[in-house]
């Protein structure tokens, strides 16, 4: 799913639309600080969505931010799938159990 490029993951989001058009949506993020993440897992409480929305457009390489936005404006549920992503490779995660 990822490939290191100075200093971002790639993250790759690809589902089917309601249009039936096969989407890719790939983005580069760097990873989050720790004040990154409590900022996120603070607002979660709030607005779950919104949080992950901030945290992404905090990590994401500027070159992608645009391309990111627009995305997360027609399809919201991207940036779920992105932070979950970015908080597993930060040690949140299920043991399994």
């Amino acid at each position: 799913m990822s490939e290191k490029q100075e200093g971002y993951i790639v993250l790759v989001s690809e589902f089917r639309n309601f249009a039936g058009e096969q989407m890719r949506i790939e983005c580069r993020f760097r990873q989050p600080t720790v004040s990154d993440l409590s900022r996120s897992t603070l607002e979660a409480a709030k607005s779950p969505l919104r949080s992950f929305r901030n945290l992404l457009l905090a990590c994401v390489c500027p070159d992608d931010e645009a391309s990111l936005r627009e995305h997360l404006e027609q399809y919201p549920g991207v940036a779920t799938t992105f932070a979950n992503e970015i908080f597993e490779r930060m040690g949140f995660g299920s043991l399994g159990k």
